[in-house]
């Protein structure tokens, strides 16, 4: 723009230089006033060059300004240059940084996608019903049965453990089962088959996995008089062989009655141990005919029997032995 400006200034300069040389007046007069235009005019021409000379060295100097400027702002816009074109440099060496690092590191392995999840059922399975089914049947149709009892068969039988708990489980919730008044019951059920004492129970509900809690239960909520089965076993012993009241007593003693009870069967268990002495007499001749009488007595008054002096003499002589 200032060079535009310089030029148009000159243009008119030096317009203005050649009006004033076409409107300068001609000598028409003598010398002198041929001295006086030849001293003016060269007084104007000398005034045209100091001022074309001066208007030239205001551009030179001005165009001079210019050009000194104008390097520096060039000098200068080569440093910006510089600094822009090394910016993008920099930045091509950071992303061709990021970029090695990016490959360097492995891609991840994509995460395997989650199972979908069973969706819960309302019921039972096939396998838990079936378990049921077959422990419903076991619980009405076998007496005796303890929880411990019933999962063992239905694992003996082809289920699972899980599915057999599922089964007695839902089985106790069904009827609403107590399993110590299981095992209460089960022992009035049990003493029904003939006489038994409290230690022939308790070791049968153990057979059956009844827990010791389920046992303590039953041994004092059941309906067993003890004394009436230790009755019961006597005369089931007398009936059965030739005993003597001693004999009895160990062996009610052995089938597991107190003391008490054993006392109680063998007082009023009606019994005849005279008979009882001759049956054993003539069963021991029987086996052995030359026996002697001392060899007889000494069987009567000895181990298991026990018969007293009187009852042993008794049944010698009653079958012809003698002293």
């Amino acid at each position: 723009m200032k060079r535009v400006c310089l030029g148009i200034f000159l243009v008119v300069v030096l317009l203005l230089c050649s009006c004033t040389k076409q409107s300068a007046p001609k000598p028409t007069c003598g010398a002198n006033e041929n001295k006086f235009a030849v001293t003016s005019g060269e007084e104007s021409s000398k005034e045209e060059s100091s001022v074309q000379e001066s208007s030239a060295q205001e551009s030179s100097a001005q165009e001079s300004s210019e050009t000194s400027s104008k390097p520096e702002e060039s000098s200068s816009k080569p440093e910006e240059s510089s600094e822009t074109s090394s910016k993008p440099e920099e930045s091509s060496e950071e992303y061709s940084e990021e970029s090695s690092e990016e490959s360097s590191e492995p891609e991840p392995e994509p995460e395997p996608e989650p199972e979908p999840e069973p969706e819960p059922t309302d019921g039972p399975t096939e396998e838990q019903q079936a378990a049921f089914e077959k422990a419903d049947w076991l619980y009405h149709a076998v007496n005796g049965n303890s929880y411990a009892n019933m999962i063992e068969y239905l694992v003996d039988h082809g289920y699972s453990y899980e599915d057999a708990v599922w089964g007695v489980d839902h089985l106790v919730e069904e009827y609403h089962i107590n399993w110590a008044e299981q095992a209460a019951w089960f022992a009035n059920y049990y003493a029904t088959f003939g006489p038994v004492s409290r230690s022939n129970v308790r070791g049968t509900l153990e057979d059956l996995d009844f827990t010791e809690d389920e046992i303590d239960y039953a041994m004092e909520n059941n309906s067993i008089v003890w004394t009436d089965e230790a009755y019961e076993m006597a005369e089931t012993i007398l009936a059965g062989q030739a005993v003597s009241q001693s004999y009895l007593m160990y062996l009610l003693e052995e089938a597991g009655f107190t003391d008490d009870e054993v006392y109680y069967a063998a007082a009023y268990c009606p019994a005849d141990y005279m008979q009882e002495a001759i049956e054993l007499a003539t069963m021991y001749i029987g086996n052995y005919p030359d026996a002697t009488y001392a060899d007889l007595y000494g069987y009567l008054t000895g181990n298991p029997f026990f018969f007293n002096d009187y009852l042993s003499q008794s049944a010698c002589e009653a079958v012809g032995l003698t002293p």
